[in-house]
């Protein structure tokens, strides 16, 4: 749905997008992002945050229109932090770069957040629309409802896909979160700061796919996992 907007800057979206050797999807990935920033009906840009890419990921970049920016230190929290500090527009979402999220729903998600419906909206991937096989089993049924359950208990967040790597927010406020993970647990920090400051909250059913790389994972299933649980226990 397109949506009016007042301010020529504010008004607009920024795509943030962490890559760490992406060559194989990052083509497909930012295509998609501009043409779901072309159906939001609004100005925007997408932003690559090169993490330290040893493959053509920052040529691929700046061939598709994207703008690259390099993060200073390692790892994927960081690499988002970086992203959200330099989005030039009012509103940022971000996304991964192995073509699992979809960029065409950019609309469904700023909207909310343009219309001043919610701060924080988060991409849930627990719905119908998810491909099968798309997220491995033990992360769909055990890890990631096990740590949603935890937030939502401890912290008193109505998440349910607190994974998820699809989320909008207002790019001007992000400094309010005073973010400090720099690794996969920043999903589980920044939800807890959500709620710390109150921020309104929300969260809109998305198609999710499998991976697109053919090699494996950046993500460590029980390394990672347990940083998330001890952010949010020791928050």
């Amino acid at each position: 749905m397109k949506t009016e907007h007042s301010s020529s800057l504010l008004s607009g979206t920024s795509v943030i997008i962490p890559c760490l050797n992406e060559a194989e999807t990052l083509s497909l990935v930012i295509e998609e992002a501009h043409h779901g920033i072309l159906e939001s009906g609004a100005n925007g840009e997408v932003v690559v945050v090169d993490n330290g890419s040893e493959d053509q990921s920052v040529a691929i970049a700046l061939r598709e229109g994207a703008r690259v920016v390099k993060a200073e230190r390692r790892g994927y929290g960081a690499a988002l932090d970086a992203g959200f500090r330099a989005a030039r527009y009012g509103v940022a979402i971000c996304g991964d770069a192995d073509f699992s999220y979809p960029f065409w729903q950019i609309p469904e998600l700023v909207e909310p957040v343009f219309l001043g419906q919610a701060d924080l909206v988060l991409g849930s991937r627990h719905n119908s629309m998810a491909e099968r096989g798309a997220s491995p089993f033990l992360n769909r049924h055990f890890g990631t409802p096990l740590l949603s359950w935890l937030l939502r208990i401890k912290h008193g967040i109505p998440v349910y896909d607190c994974n998820s790597g699809m989320r909008a927010l207002h790019a001007s406020r992000y400094g309010e979160l005073q973010m400090q993970s720099t690794g996969m647990e920043f999903a589980s920090e920044m939800l807890i700061r959500c709620a710390k400051l109150k921020w309104r909250y929300t969260e809109v059913p998305i198609a999710f796919r499998k991976d697109g790389r053919s090699g494996s994972s950046h993500l460590n299933r029980w390394r990672d996992g347990m940083k998330h649980l001890q952010v949010i226990v020791n928050y």
